[in-house]
């Protein structure tokens, strides 16, 4: 009679009896756990290469009423369109395997309260060890999660309260996008800031890219060069993922299309333009192309994101790219830090550079 049928799921016993080992000390050599068995490295590999070889899978149920945890971590993603939102995704999944988490992802549709606070019931009822949240979840959701005792680590926000937080210096990178357009010659810089209507409040993003390209506009003068900068937005409304505006433009390109559509109509386009993402770029560029506009040689442009097409068109974009996967490795380090110390890491603050990429699309030719 075989050992396992298609509806049997192997378990500690029987591996233990296909090796002559007791099912703890299969436990041991699978988990590491306290014991008072002691295995050898040898008889650890043996079991370990069984347990892949019938693709062994623990009984979680168990576990977490053995050790009061379930080996999960909760993974919260706002959902959104880009290469960004499926690399954090991977390296959530990545990372948390490598630390010996499980993930339990769960994708939050919208930022109104309603979606967050469905977010931390779905982590709370799911008992996860802790959870990872891209961009910011909300201070009261965040604070529900650690009064329950689950540390929660978030990266892309730039404070949040009783947790540790990992982001990019976006002031930085905005600030590395000016002073490359300046050291190419460039006098006349302008930012092209794509927002959805949400109010009358300029977002983070958006302080931080001013306050980026005016520092290195600042330097500049001080330096004697006579630069200006200034920033044309450009407020949208989706209809679902389009723009009514722009029913012919994919709904991540039609902002920069718009916005560079008014630029041109308004006869100020500028020596150098930046934009607030790589898509923003693809946008305007074909904006550019059905005006008679040449990049770069009538007009600079570059973005931000370092997104995959940024270096497989025709003509090459200029970006500044986010540490990610450190960000994240530095995210998990420290969630595994807690969850084992029982330490929660609140006032942690984890601040990294851009990098600027440079390609075609600011190189002059004038």
């Amino acid at each position: 009679m075989p050992l396992r049928s298609k509806d049997k799921r192997i378990t500690l016993t029987d591996l233990g009896k296909l090796l002559n080992l007791t099912p703890r000390a299969v436990s041991q050599a699978l988990n590491g756990e306290d014991s008072t068995v002691r295995v050898s490295k040898a008889t650890k590999k043996r079991v370990q290469t069984l347990a892949r070889r019938l693709n062994y899978r623990p009984n979680r149920m168990a576990q977490t009423l053995r050790t009061g945890k379930s080996g999960m971590v909760g993974v919260l993603a706002f959902q959104a369109f880009g290469h960004l939102f499926q690399q954090k995704l991977y390296l959530a999944r990545q990372y948390a395997e490598s630390h010996g988490f499980h993930p339990n992802i769960y994708i939050i549709p919208d930022g109104s309260e309603k979606s967050r606070n469905r977010a931390v019931d779905v982590m709370m009822d799911s008992k996860v060890d802790a959870v990872i949240v891209f961009n910011d979840l909300g201070n009261p959701q965040v604070s529900q999660l650690t009064k329950a005792g689950i540390p929660v680590v978030v990266v892309g926000a730039a404070r949040v309260r009783n947790a540790p937080t990992y982001r990019a210096d976006l002031k930085g990178g905005f600030s590395l996008l000016a002073k490359h357009l300046i050291a190419q010659g460039n006098s006349n810089l302008m930012f092209l800031d794509i927002v959805e209507n949400k109010g009358n409040s300029l977002p983070w993003s958006t302080k931080c890219a001013m306050e980026g390209i005016q520092e290195a506009v600042d330097i500049a003068i001080r330096e004697g060069q006579p630069v200006t900068s200034k920033t044309h937005a450009l407020n949208v409304s989706y209809d679902g993922f389009m723009l009514k505006e722009a029913p012919s433009v994919h709904g991540l390109h039609a902002g920069g299309y718009l916005g560079m559509k008014d630029i041109i109509r308004q006869q100020v386009v500028p020596e150098a333009l930046i934009c607030n993402g790589d898509h923003v770029v693809l946008g305007a560029m074909r904006a550019c192309a059905e005006s008679g506009v040449i990049i770069p040689k009538d007009m600079s442009i570059c973005g931000l994101g370092d997104a995959p097409f940024s270096s497989a068109g025709f003509l090459t974009i200029t970006s500044v790219r986010q540490p990610l996967d450190e960000l994240c490795r530095l995210a998990f380090d420290d969630l595994k830090l807690m969850t084992e110390s029982g330490k929660l890491l609140k006032d942690r603050r984890v601040v990294l550079p851009y990098e600027l990429i440079v390609r075609e699309s600011t190189l002059q030719t004038r």
